[in-house]
């Protein structure tokens, strides 16, 4: 077991995520909520090569990841449909805008490279907006923000830097230095399918998560 990586989250009373990792501690498999959808991770010469799911009643589809220059430039359906391709980045190599289906994300930085903010527009019209504030010492976020509704939570830690609240819910560490942590999370932003389809978010899921 590696030591702060995730290996289960609850979510709600019963459905649960179970997340495995290889020898190099990186993450090759995922079983979904009862006994759902199941995730394999390929990978090439270190880099994620596909990413293929399945549900119950077998295939359901991969993503093909493709890199220029050892960095991601593309992810396409089953090879042919491109599902994230990366159009701009700054002069350290960040990526400041790319393209999902007819959805196009931007991202900004400090002059740390710090994200400072990431929103998606379609057809013109701001769909989803994100503004971060981070601690330039230790690195930390300090405050998330709704740029759409105006809602911001803000973030606390320890004297070792532990993440300890999020939106004023606590959380505790527990003998290993791992944290423990329950939160109602009411909104999660939208997403667009395979077949570039906007679709919106969950909401109302209570989640545990437990780190090693």
């Amino acid at each position: 077991m590696f030591m702060g990586i995730l290996f289960f989250m609850e979510i709600g009373d019963s459905a649960c995520l179970l997340l495995f990792t290889d020898g190099y501690g990186r993450q090759f498999q995922i079983d979904g909520p009862s006994a759902g959808v199941q995730t394999y991770t390929s990978y090439e010469a270190g880099n994620v090569g596909a990413v293929t799911y399945y549900s119950p009643s077998g295939l359901v589809g991969t993503e093909n990841h493709y890199y220029t220059n050892g960095h991601l430039s593309e992810i396409k359906l089953d090879g042919q449909t491109s599902i994230w391709k990366l159009q701009t980045e700054n002069v350290r190599g960040l990526a400041t805008k790319v393209l999902t289906g007819d959805v196009t994300r931007s991202y900004t930085y400090d002059t740390d490279g710090l994200p400072t903010g990431r929103a998606a527009t379609r057809a013109g019209v701001t769909v989803f907006a994100q503004g971060y504030s981070f601690d330039a010492g230790t690195g930390n976020l300090e405050e998330r923000r709704d740029e759409t509704r105006g809602l911001a939570e803000l973030f606390s830690y320890d004297h070792l830097n532990r993440l300890t609240g999020v939106a004023g819910t606590a959380g505790r560490h527990g003998d290993t230095g791992g944290l423990r942590f329950r939160r109602c999370v009411n909104y999660s932003p939208p997403t667009v399918n395979s077949a570039g389809q906007w679709q919106g978010g969950s909401k109302n899921l209570v989640i545990l998560s437990e780190f090693s």
